[in-house]
Formats: structure tokens, C-alpha cells, sequence
């Protein structure tokens, strides 16, 4: 076994584990074998063997070469151990200031993108993964003498295909489900991106069993949520359902799914003798802007669409996209209705 030396041999797998000090102190842990298992704290995945090669072989190659031995580091560093064909190991050691080069490959995005998962790798960094699938689930404690279980809500939502799954158990016994399927994406595109932003990997290493073990579920209104993500590494949060306990944004997250939801949840039926009602449409002209207002006659323009609305004293035609749909009467309507423009026309595709 040597520490700061040069390695010798034909390498045949790595473990890499990686130490971050924020406020708290992180560790992450990858493996990989010359047969393609890789194993990144509890995700165990397969991948292409020839693959795993490639990146076993260019870390190596770094290593090669005699590098400062990083001993008596103790902050945001690294370890890496590798291992070669007549069994002998090699331990290297290093911090996040430093860029591991081998030609023009950076080890550290080459790992991510090969392998596809969210690693600290040498630099400490990660790269932007989406999320692909998220059940929530809400627990609430009901005390009263003629029921004897907890309110409960779970909302499931996938990105490919979009869809949204929410299911309450009500205190009175029933169990109401709505299962909504998107032809049109950004449904659920817009609501997880929102999320996305919320550094959910980081939320479940601080927790950690402790956080989960602690909370009194038998009288805390609380949150459980897992989260897997397009490299299929996954977290999990438990929490208390307050403004403390909730992941940043999260307000921001459930306005997107119930404008999603309300926006389908009611068809023609409910519609049936509201003849004075007034569709307004609103509109985004950026993505994640501001928005607008718009009347429309169109009862089949729903959210998602892009249309062409006019803008500006000229009524300069521009086409934008509808971010949610809804019905009023002349009593309710949320702006007057001669201060709102009419949309022009719906348009069918977008290039």
C-alpha cells in the first residue's frame, strides 16, 4: 500500500470517497469495477463494462505520476484507492482546489458523465440532474373518538410521460384519486424545474437518519418525500410540514401542480348553463416572468397552448405561452373586464 506515490500495474477498479465541510460534514462514496458495477453510497447500478474501463483507465493514468500526497488534509478533500490486477492497492489523497487533468479530460466531469450520477468527485462540484419521478406523501394526526386514522394525501408526479397522481384519504373514509395524464409536456416539466432549484440532494445528506428518527410522527403534521433522478440516484426528506421543515421553494412547487390540476379537473359537465362566464387566460412572455391576462371566447385553448395575443397601444401581434385557464363570473372576474385584451388566435403548432 502506498500513499502519494506513483501506481503500478493494470488498474481494475477505483473506490473514490470524497469528504465536503460546509456547514456540516458530507461524505460521498463511488466504486467502480473493470465489469461495469458501480456502486455510489447505497445506488448499486451497471453500466457498460467498456465504459467503466475507459474511466478506470484514464483516473489511472493521472496517478501515474508522482503528485503531492495531500496527507494531513482535513477539509473538503478526497481519497481515492485503486486497485490492480495482482491485487496491490494504491491510496491518493487531494482537495477540491485542484483541476485533475489527464490530456484534455477533466476526471471530474468525465466521472459524471459517464457514469451518469451527481458525485463530488475531485472538485466537489455537481452537475444539474433532473428529476425524473417524486412521491410526496402528508400525514396528518386526527384525534377524535369515531376515527382512529391519520389524514393522508400523496401526490406522485413523472416526467416522461407527465403525469400527476393525487390521492387523498379523507376522515370520513373515503379515498379520492385523480390520475392525470399530459399529451403536451411542460406540465410537470415547469413544477419539478421549480424543485430542482431547491438543492435536494444536499436537504437529504444534512437530514440523515437522525432528523427522521427525532420527529414525533404520532403528533407532527409531516412530510415524507422521495425523490429519484434521471441518473437514478435518489433522496429522501422527512420532515415537519411547516415553513421550517419544507424544502426552499416548495410554495412556489405546489402552485405549479394545482394550476396543473384545476386546469384539468373540471370538464363540459361543470360547464353546462354557465353561459356568462368569461375564460381568462393567463400568459407568460418569458419563461418564469410575469403574467398576464387574456379574454378568450376559445373554451378550447388550454394551458400549455401558445397563442397570439396583442401587445402594447400598436396591439403589436406576439405569440406567448398560456399558463393556466380559468372560468368566472361577471361578479368575480379578477380584473375588469375593459381593462383585459382579447387573445387573437390559438396558434396549432410551434416550430
Amino acid at each position: 500500500m502506498s500513499v502519494g506515490q506513483q501506481f503500478i500495474g493494470l488498474p481494475i477498479s477505483f473506490e473514490l470517497v470524497t469528504e465536503r465541510n460546509t456547514e456540516i460534514s458530507e461524505t460521498q462514496r463511488i466504486e467502480v469495477k473493470n465489469d461495469g458495477s458501480v456502486t455510489f453510497d447505497t445506488l448499486e447500478k451497471q453500466v457498460d463494462a467498456a465504459q467503466a474501463m475507459n474511466v478506470i483507465h484514464t483516473v489511472t493514468a493521472y496517478f501515474r505520476e508522482i503528485h503531492p500526497s495531500g496527507v494531513g488534509l482535513v477539509e473538503n478533500v478526497w481519497h481515492i484507492a485503486i486497485t490492480n490486477d495482482e491485487g496491490n492497492v494504491f491510496h491518493f489523497r487531494g482537495h477540491f482546489g485542484q483541476t485533475l487533468l489527464v490530456g484534455q479530460h477533466n476526471l471530474s466531469d468525465l466521472i459524471r458523465e459517464a457514469l451518469n450520477l451527481q458525485v463530488w468527485a475531485f472538485d466537489g462540484k455537481t452537475r444539474d440532474v433532473e428529476i425524473k419521478h417524486l412521491e410526496l406523501k402528508y400525514y396528518e394526526p386526527i384525534e377524535t373518538a369515531d376515527w382512529e386514522h391519520d389524514y393522508k394525501e400523496q401526490l406522485i408526479l413523472r416526467r416522461s410521460p407527465e403525469s400527476i397522481v393525487y390521492e387523498t384519504l379523507t376522515t370520513a373514509g373515503a379515498v379520492v384519486t385523480q390520475n392525470i395524464v399530459f399529451k403536451k409536456k411542460q406540465q410537470i416539466t415547469r413544477a419539478l424545474s421549480v424543485l430542482e432549484q431547491a438543492n435536494l440532494v444536499q436537504i437529504a445528506h444534512q437530514q440523515g437518519a437522525p432528523v427522521i428518527q427525532a420527529l414525533n410522527k404520532q403528533e407532527s403534521t409531516y412530510y415524507h418525500m422521495h425523490i429519484t433522478f434521471a441518473d437514478d440516484s435518489e433522496a429522501e426528506i422527512v420532515g415537519a410540514f411547516d415553513d421550517k421543515g419544507l424544502p426552499e421553494l416548495f410554495a412556489d412547487f405546489t402552485y405549479e401542480v394545482q394550476k396543473s390540476l384545476t386546469a384539468h379537473t373540471l370538464g363540459d359537465i361543470f360547464k353546462g348553463g354557465n353561459t356568462h362566464e368569461y375564460i381568462y387566460c393567463s400568459v407568460e412572455f418569458t419563461d418564469g416572468g410575469n403574467t398576464y391576462y387574456y379574454l378568450t371566447d376559445d373554451d378550447s385553448i388550454d394551458v400549455g397552448d401558445h397563442v397570439v395575443v396583442p401587445v402594447g397601444g400598436a396591439g403589436t401581434p406576439k405569440i406567448v405561452e398560456v399558463v393556466d385557464v380559468e372560468y368566472f363570473d361577471e361578479k368575480h372576474v379578477p380584473m375588469p373586464l375593459y381593462k383585459v385584451k382579447k387573445i387573437i388566435q390559438k396558434v396549432k403548432t410551434i416550430d
